[in-house]
């Protein structure tokens, strides 16, 4: 990373010494937006007039030929305004930039950049240029995309490559303004350039109406709206051309200084979609100021959302949007992005904020950012799924989609009788599994028989029926489909002569479909065999007030089936006792000691932190209460009983007292058992800091992904899932880093419990199928 200093003449100039701060280039609308010009004069003028420096924290730092010239606090949101701190005395006149002179003295600097940057190009396509369908430039309209754009255009001839722009549908007029401005650009030089158009055919604010706001949770949007339709217009393209999609090499504009994840990134690497994509970055280790300079020393389109102050541009409303954005956001684009708000107020509202203040207090927090799951949605559709040793049953109300259609995407159906109730057979991986169907008047039923313990068709199934009460044929999975067999946009229709039940488009996801993953109600005790039905808190308040205590469980674990003829509890610490005992799978339904209550036990005596973690992974995955809090309070945040109360009461619905007392339960355990010192510790009379461990016991790790496996049936996923999409996993319950979690992972692989794949975005963790959560234990024990 490169820094800048201070010339003379307003001027930056760009050098090797290494700067933590960057300076970048501002213009009239910033200034005039943040409140300037009421200290100093300045012209509207195309070039920038001023130079800021955003260092971490709430403030601004504006320079004018190098002195100070404003300190701003930056506003918190939609409705506030930034707030003056400084402004200089000594400044009060503003004059343009001379770009000509910024060009003159950044010349050999940018130079040195540019000229790197093509050979990688041009070095990239003459090595896969036997192995890829296309070349992508992927154009976003924002300052990153447009210069490796003009890098490329630099490089190869217009015929050999495609820009393809991915329209959201929440871009702001400055983004279309600039494709559009872009293309004319190139087109003066070659007229045969062109700037494609990718777009998911709904519109957008209907998605966000049948999904619920995306979030930081539920990131549904980025699937739905940029990877499927791109990936849907190339495979088009390929037919079109009489050929089938197999790779792509795509030109993209990210950048090491964006996020952390991004500085990890290696500047070539495949990704792994539908087809092989080889993504290559030219320009991954410039930084801001280095490629806003490109373009304004070569004269390069702008998007003038750059101009108003925005330092990143994309989607209008977006659940990773920062405070400053988004103030920018309502003062310069408030019509343009109304709909998309009114989405989220009505979200607040049916989430039991009722008055207006109390709603834009809501948006303005960003409160619905954080949300995971379908409470809060007004949704007619709904799934009841019950399971037993050998069968599993739906009840279904309101379903978007035909039944029938999607189950051909299991295997071959046949059905046997068609009257009012309806049975069938379907094959499904050399099994011929028979079913069930009777029509509701407003949904169905369906039963399937002689089922076993295999996970992975158990989770099949489920995800037919939530594809078939949920579809919003948003194109998700049709794209997952490497044969063409998925058309599900007006309406689902599979092409059975080329369907192979390959499960690409359920196993993507762990629900089979995004929308029924973005409705689904997680909260709930016992076996969490019943999904999606909305309910009020259930499994909350299992355990009155009391918390799981270290010496409760010492007892336990040294007395096992004894215990309950031998010990001092009163009737309701008994209660609440052996809730904890069921919720963290010590105990069956008739109160029997579990084999795991058995191995625990050996293994206490070798190491009782991992006992810790392996009874908290089962109360997050089993117990209403440490469900809630696992998904909802974020790693390193300090919190006190009373927000935690306000905040399980929105979620739930339940009332006060009986919120109080589950917190209180929660506090308890952190206090009286290990768990505090990594879940809850106690860092003064009122507050609790969720710390989280950094290096949890690699059994544990190995222990809670298998747990994934047997609930799930998820036997592939990534790194990047576990950070992201899915509720549970190691990440959501021990709080470990991503670098962390990888030497883990190696250290996995080496005990042979699992495979690996860590290798630049191709992130792949494997897991075995003969292996479960309790065999894993078995091994520690050996080891231990």
């Amino acid at each position: 990373m490169y820094g800048a200093e201070f010339h003379s003449g307003n001027l930056i100039k760009l050098s090797d010494r290494t700067e933590e701060n960057i300076f970048l280039p501002v213009f009239f609308e910033e200034l005039k937006a943040v409140g300037l010009d009421k200290f100093f004069d300045f012209p509207e003028s195309k070039e920038p007039l001023a130079w800021v420096e955003e260092k971490k924290g709430s403030y601004l730092f504006y320079y004018y030929n190098g002195e100070l010239l404003a300190k701003v606090k930056k506003p918190s949101g939609f409705f506030n305004e930034p707030k003056i701190v400084y402004a200089s005395n000594s400044v009060k006149e503003l004059k343009p930039v001379d770009l000509e002179k910024l060009s003159e003295i950044n010349h050999p600097y940018l130079k040195k950049l540019e000229e790197e940057a093509k050979e990688y190009i041009e070095e990239k396509a003459e090595a896969f240029k036997d192995k890829a369908n296309f070349k992508v430039v992927s154009y976003s309209g924002g300052k990153d995309s447009q210069v490796v754009l003009d890098l490329v255009f630099q490089v190869l001839h217009v015929e050999d490559f495609l820009t393809l722009f991915t329209d959201t549908g929440m871009e702001l007029p400055p983004t279309y303004e600039v494709v559009k401005e872009t293309e004319e650009f190139y087109r003066k030089k070659t007229p045969v350039f062109s700037i494609k158009t990718a777009k998911n055919p709904n519109e957008t604010v209907n998605l966000w109406k049948a999904f619920g706001p995306p979030s930081r949770m539920l990131r549904w949007c980025c699937s739905v709206y940029k990877i499927a339709p791109q990936l849907r217009f190339l495979e088009e393209k390929a037919r079109t051309e009489g050929n089938k999609l197999t790779s792509v090499l795509t030109y993209e504009g990210t950048r090491a200084d964006e996020s952390q994840k991004r500085s990890t990134f290696e500047r070539t690497s495949p990704g792994q979609k539908i087809f092989r994509e080889i993504n290559v970055r030219p320009i991954l280790y410039w930084n801001s100021l280095e490629v806003l300079l490109y373009i304004l020393t070569k004269g390069l389109p702008l998007n003038k959302l750059y101009r108003y102050g925005f330092r990143r541009v994309g989607c209008g409303i977006c659940p990773f949007a920062s405070p400053w954005s988004e103030f920018l956001l309502w003062k310069f684009f408030k019509e343009e992005v109304r709909d998309f708000v009114d989405v989220v107020l009505s979200y607040a509202e049916n989430m039991g904020v009722k008055g207006e203040e109390e709603r834009k207090e809501y948006l303005q927090k960003g409160l619905w950012k954080e949300r995971s799951g379908g409470l809060g949605l007004n949704t007619e559709e709904k799934v009841e799924i019950l399971e037993s040793l050998t069968e599993l049953s739906a009840v279904v109300e309101n379903n978007r989609e035909n039944f029938f259609e999607w189950l051909k995407v299991l295997g071959n159906v046949e059905i046997l009788k068609n009257s009012d109730s309806i049975k069938g057979e379907v094959f499904v991986d050399n099994k011929l599994i028979p079913f069930e169907f009777k029509k509701r008047r407003n949904g169905f039923e369906v039963t399937f028989k002689n089922l076993d313990s295999d996970s992975k068709l158990r989770r099949r199934i489920k995800g037919v029926i939530n594809k078939s009460t949920f579809c919003a044929h948003c194109t998700g999975c049709e794209v997952e489909c490497p044969f063409g067999a998925l058309t599900t946009h007006p309406q689902v229709k599979v092409r059975t002569d080329s369907c192979t039940h390959c499960g690409k488009c359920i196993d993507f996801i762990d629900t089979g479909c995004y929308t029924a993953k973005s409705v689904a109600i997680h909260i709930g005790g016992g076996s969490g065999k019943k999904t999606m039905k909305k309910g009020k808190g259930k499994g909350i308040n299992r355990y009155f007030t009391f918390g799981l205590r270290e010496n409760w469980l010492e007892g336990f674990l040294n007395l096992q089936e004894n215990w309950f003829r031998d010990n001092n509890l009163g009737p309701d610490q008994r209660k609440a006792f052996v809730n904890f005992l069921k919720d963290a799978e010590l105990i069956n339904e008739k109160k029997e000691p579990t084999e795991l209550s058995r191995l625990l036990s050996k293994i206490r005596e070798k190491d009782s932190n991992l006992v810790w973690q392996v009874i908290w992974v089962n109360l997050c995955l089993n117990s209403g209460l440490f469900n809630w809090y696992s998904r909802k309070v974020t790693w390193g945040r300090e919190f006190n009983k009373k927000e935690l109360v306000s905040e399980l009461q929105e979620d739930t619905g339940i009332k006060k007292k009986t919120g109080s007392n589950a917190v209180n339960s929660l506090t308890n355990t952190f206090d009286n058992s290990p768990l505090g010192k990594w879940f809850g510790e106690k860092v003064s009379r009122t507050t609790y800091l969720k710390r989280g461990i950094e290096n949890p016991n690699l059994f544990a790790v190995a222990y809670s992904l298998y747990k994934l496996l047997e609930r799930e049936g998820i036997e592939k996923l990534t790194v990047e899932d576990l950070y992201s999409s899915l509720q549970s996993g190691p990440y959501k319950h021990f709080g470990l880093s991503r670098r962390s979690l990888e030497r883990i992972l190696r250290s996995l692989k080496d005990e042979k419990l699992l495979s690996v794949d860590l290798v630049a975005d191709l992130d792949n963790i494997f897991l075995y199928p003969e292996l479960n959560s309790l065999k894993v234990l078995e091994i520690a024990l050996r080891k231990l």
